[in-house]
């Protein structure tokens, strides 16, 4: 890894920036299709947040790894430009409104910019259309984190599952945007590679190496046993708890235990979280099919968090919406104060720019020939993937035929037409698993080189600068599982400007200080 020329002191604080306005488009159902072509604009890079060391079985050192590193700096390089139309991607509560009527008669709908009401004055928020920036190919390009001011207010965050720390990224590239500093008051996920990354990353307060059965009770209504409380008073006032709990269990592409996975009862697990931590807002992602789980896990969620005094919408998101090269459909559960729903709108995502798979990963083509690193190269297939691999570019095909699959995939009626496939450079990538390394689980062939595509690529498509430090990870599972599962952090940034243009969040005023069962109400101290 390669150290940047100049790292701010204040890891703290997070860099103000003045908010644009343009317009979003909205069609007739209710559902949103971004502007066409690319954006060129730029923006500084977000950074993250200081704090203390955290609390873990296993021993780090305050940057949460056994070794030295800074932030990957990788050359930015030219990229493609395409147009190309984006698929209607947002699914949510609610009857179209004016904005929707006006967009059917072919007019443009102008909102009107958002101003948060806050304990020092009223604070800009910035609006729908800034948001068209956010994490834009400038921000994916940089190598280093800008310079940190130092911001007057604070977001405090809780994450829960927080992997390589995905969620995180875009909460706080929306807090830099908006003028508000970012801190990370407590994280946990199980997982010891993705805490080494998370720690180097965002130098959270506290972060527990431990599954979350081991900190938080099972049932909501138990009152807060010791553990609980002594952790409640160490994480303090919290603004915002996200959660991305394991999505195996929901995923359709899963026909093993789809729906019956133990692991499926961990969302619900956020609600009673949410009870100890009383957070001003909740949001809870995972895949689409977490709506079919047969132990109910949405509804049992949303009940225990309604029973606490929340008010619960839940919204579906398409990343191409946003201009991201990738399929991938999220499912958000979002509560807050029950007695702030006069505050919430409907969620509408920002007019964007599609990009394609060619314009995030420009420049990276020949980086495995320059390069040793776990990060930079791709995996090794065997013999008869790359043969597979070398037919496709002699035929110059982007889809293998079933001939030449194994024998478990030449049925010509299976349903994964994108296994054994290639990406196409000017086109649009199926979701990044943590299979990316392997032909034979996804369209992963490199659609320039006869190769698998690196978790450097990977890592762009999903949305993370090349300046965010994977340098903690020495095994190349663990590196795709990381980087597979993680929440795209553009599709996180846009929903917590959301939630600031909403007036659910109201920095400086939080309290968790209460009795179980009744959460803080945003904006007031209690």
């Amino acid at each position: 890894m390669t150290e940047p020329s100049a790292m701010p002191e204040n890891r703290a604080a997070f860099g103000h920036a003045q908010p644009a306005h343009k317009n979003a488009t909205i069609v007739d159902d209710g559902r949103l299709r971004p502007h066409q072509g690319l954006s060129q604009e730029g923006i500084d890079v977000p950074v993250v947040g200081a704090g203390r060391p955290y609390n873990c079985p296993s021993t780090f050192n305050q940057r949460g790894s056994r070794s030295g590193g800074r932030p990957l700096a990788v050359n930015p390089a030219a990229f493609m430009r395409r147009s190309s139309p984006s698929p209607a991607i947002v699914d949510q509560d609610g009857p179209p409104d004016a904005a929707t009527k006006a967009a059917t008669l072919g007019l443009e709908f102008k909102p009107k910019s958002c101003t948060r009401r806050m304990a020092s004055g009223n604070v800009r928020i910035a609006s729908r259309a800034n948001q068209t920036q956010l994490c834009d190919l400038q921000w994916l390009r940089s190598r280093t984190p800008p310079a940190r001011l130092a911001p007057e207010k604070t977001i405090r965050i809780v994450d829960l599952f927080c992997g390589c720390g995905g969620f995180s990224l875009g909460v706080s590239e929306a807090c830099r945007r908006a003028g508000l500093g970012f801190e990370v008051a407590y994280a946990l996920d199980a997982d010891e590679d993705s805490v080494r990354v998370f720690q180097k990353n965002f130098v959270p307060n506290r972060i527990d190496c431990v599954r979350i059965e081991r900190v938080f009770q099972g049932q909501a209504r138990l009152r807060l046993n010791n553990g609980e409380r002594v952790l409640a008073a160490e994480v303090g006032p919290v603004d915002l708890l996200v959660a991305g709990p394991p999505c195996q269990g929901h995923s359709d592409l899963n026909n093993h235990s789809r729906r019956t996975d133990h692991r499926n009862a961990l969302y619900a697990r956020v609600a009673r979280v949410a009870q100890v931590l009383r957070p001003a807002v909740v949001v809870i992602e995972n895949v689409p099919g977490v709506i079919h789980d047969k132990g109910k896990v949405t509804s049992r969620a949303s009940r225990r968090l309604e029973a606490a005094g929340y008010a619960v919408k839940t919204i579906t998101i398409d990343a191409r919406a946003l201009g991201i090269p990738q399929a991938r459909r999220r499912h958000f559960l979002i509560a807050f104060d029950s007695g702030s729903k006069e505050l919430w709108r409907d969620f509408r995502l920002p007019s964007s720019r599609q990009y394609s798979v060619g314009s995030v990963l420009a420049g990276l083509e020949d980086e495995p020939n320059h390069s040793g690193d776990l990060f930079r190269t791709p995996s090794s297939p065997k013999s008869g993937n790359r043969e597979r691999i070398r037919f496709l570019f002699e035929k110059r095909l982007f889809e293998l035929p079933d001939r030449l699959r194994p024998d478990c995939h030449k049925d010509g009626n299976h349903t994964y037409k994108a296994v054994y496939g290639r990406l196409r450079w000017d086109g649009i990538a199926n979701t990044i698993t943590s299979g990316f390394g392997s032909m034979g689980q996804g369209r992963f062939v490199h659609p320039l080189r006869p190769r698998m595509i690196t978790p450097h690529e990977a890592a762009r498509i999903q949305g993370f600068p090349d300046w965010f430090d994977f340098s903690a990870v020495s095994s190349r599972v663990s590196l795709q599982t990381m980087i597979g599962n993680a929440v795209i952090p553009k599709v996180a940034a846009v929903l917590a400007n959301h939630l600031f243009s909403c007036s659910l969040l109201d920095v400086g005023a939080s309290s968790n200080q209460h009795d179980v069962g009744t959460p803080r109400a945003a904006g007031s101290a209690s």
